[in-house]
């Protein structure tokens, strides 16, 4: 029959599936068997030998949940173990967490500055040097005896001590640590909050200053500032 005269149609989806039930299990004749290898060669060759990304997809959909055999298995050991004959120190090694430091080679830019981000540059930088020298104030001896003080004062408990307290216990300052420094040490201007009971923001801060100064029941000094 010429070649391209008759146009045949596509197969079904079930006829595929009939001809690959009726082909699983039986052995190619050797000349079947030289006729696809060379097929695949000149495929190779010519470089398009190559599956699209539909067929990739379905080729791992179709393999997935599929447990190979002990006889598969130990046939793709043999294989590995052929491959990896020059390398025989790694053989039986397998790569923990801890072994990922030695994968590779360093980052290109460990231990070096990028000008782009270094400084007043980079996007976290904070412009406001004074915020730096509070977190150093904030550590020294005095401010850890007056956080002290105030939680002796309060028996260690939220002032507030209601059912929605929660977290650890936190030394906050009525009038604000920035704006008031004369007061920074005053264990009237100090008062133990829970972390729920903690305020979070500034302006919530400024709201609770009357309420929070009722609690300590601080003097008409500390109150008229």
């Amino acid at each position: 029959m010429p070649k391209g005269i008759y146009q045949h149609k596509p197969l079904s989806g079930k006829t595929k599936k009939k001809i690959s039930e009726m082909l699983r299990g039986k052995k190619r004749s050797p000349y079947s068997k030289e006729w696809i290898n060379k097929i695949v060669e000149t495929r190779k060759r010519n470089g398009s030998y190559k599956h699209t990304e539909e067929t990739k997809r379905k080729m791992s959909e179709s393999h997935r949940g599929r447990k190979l055999s002990e006889e598969t298995r130990r046939k793709i050991g043999l294989a590995n173990a052929i491959s990896m004959k020059g390398n025989k120190h790694m053989l039986g090694k397998h790569w923990k967490v801890k072994d990922t430091s030695k994968m590779g080679h360093s980052a290109w830019n460990k231990g070096k500055k990028i000008p782009q981000m270094t400084g007043d540059k980079h996007p976290k930088w904070i412009f406001d040097r004074s915020l730096i020298k509070r977190q150093t104030e904030r550590n020294n001896p005095e401010y850890k005896q007056w956080r002290l003080n105030v939680w002796l004062k309060d028996n260690f408990r939220c002032r507030i001590n209601n059912k929605d307290c929660s977290g650890k216990i936190i030394a906050h300052h009525i009038l604000s640590w920035s704006q008031f420094p004369e007061l920074r040490y005053n264990i009237n201007n100090g008062i133990t909050l829970c972390h729920a009971h903690h305020p979070r923001r500034r302006a919530e801060e400024k709201r609770l200053i009357p309420f929070f100064q009722g609690l300590v029941s601080v003097s008409k000094e500390l109150i008229c500032h």
